[in-house]
């Protein structure tokens, strides 16, 4: 494990450029696709309110209140905008009518919610669901997929209530509105399960052109990465000077130190020159002196004052050049 984080440990520029722009992106996408859902939700609501008042409102219109009795006549050729179940209570809280007889439905509705205008929600299984359609055989079709896939799952009805005053023809009722198309079977709701395919194909096309971002904003710290392993090659000499604006004093230092370092080396190398011509003459004299002393041309005594000043002059030539 310790050899795996060692090649990977420290991360390379690239690899931390994408990392923290794909958690931005992940961030913000999450972030503005959660806003977006909220308030499309939101937006559906009040647009599936709207819709149930205009039934509500619809059945108010043909009511008929005579002898302490209300009696709702619904047209044959009527075409109703989306499917829904009616009922129609009095000030008390009494039910009056009924669309259709459905006991659960009617336990469900609580007396608070008869009392103001609003906006609600039931849960039912998918057992009670499939009651409220009414010769719609395509949701009848899909409950049944669903109830042969988990028995257990709940479905969501949208329940509207609006209350109309009495009036001299009529006494004062609360109409319940409830959409029999459960909420979980309407394509609105089907955007809630593409908003994770939707994340992930974003993530899908935004870290491969990451990828190419970071390849080409890092260029030129490769292209000098490169450039330096020539230097150490002796294949370049100096480093370019036409690169980015961030990179520019960079190098200029770079290349100010190269220079210096090599004028320095080059001083040295005549330094050095300089010096072996030096020492040439007072070397031969001390050789042609040793020569001397070895045919007993020259005594001890006699060589002795010449070797003494060739190696101070060694001496002084050292001194001068290498201080």
């Amino acid at each position: 494990m310790k050899g795996v984080l060692r090649h990977i440990l420290p991360l390379s520029l690239r690899v931390r450029f994408l990392l923290a722009t794909a958690a931005v992106v992940l961030v913000l996408s999450l972030s503005y696709g959660m806003v977006a859902l909220v308030g499309y939700s939101v937006s559906f609501d009040k647009t599936t309110f709207r819709l149930l008042r205009g039934e509500s409102n619809l059945f108010y219109m043909l009511a008929k209140w005579e002898n302490n009795t209300i009696d709702v006549d619904i047209p044959e050729n009527l075409n109703m905008q989306s499917p829904t179940v009616t009922l129609i209570y009095d000030a008390r809280g009494q039910l009056l009518w009924a669309q259709r007889d459905v006991p659960w439905l009617v336990k469900r509705i609580q007396p608070d919610w008869l009392k103001n205008n609003g906006f609600h929600e039931i849960e039912a299984d998918v057992d009670s669901s499939s009651m409220l359609q009414h010769n719609n055989h395509e949701i009848q079709q899909q409950l049944d997929a669903i109830r042969q896939e988990d028995d257990g799952s709940e479905m969501t009805h949208s329940v509207a209530i609006n209350i109309y005053p009495a009036t001299s023809t009529m006494p004062q009722l609360s109409i319940v509105v409830v959409d029999t198309i459960p909420v979980e079977l309407k394509r609105s709701y089907m955007v809630w399960s593409w908003f994770i395919y939707v994340l992930a194909a974003n993530l899908l096309l935004v870290i491969p052109l990451l990828w190419v971002a970071a390849w080409w904003s890092l260029r030129p710290i490769e292209s000098l990465a490169k450039e330096v392993r020539e230097l150490e090659e002796h294949h370049r000499e100096m480093l370019n000077p036409n690169t980015t604006r961030e990179l520019t004093r960079l190098v200029s230092n770079l290349n100010r130190l190269l220079k210096s370092e090599r004028e320095r080396y080059d001083k040295y190398r005549t330094t050095l020159t300089d010096l072996t011509h030096s020492l040439k003459t007072p070397l031969a004299v001390m050789q042609s002196t040793l020569r001397s002393m070895r045919g007993e041309k020259m005594s001890v005594n006699e060589a002795e004052p010449v070797m003494l000043e060739q190696i101070s002059r060694i001496s002084q030539q050292i001194g001068y050049y290498l201080h």
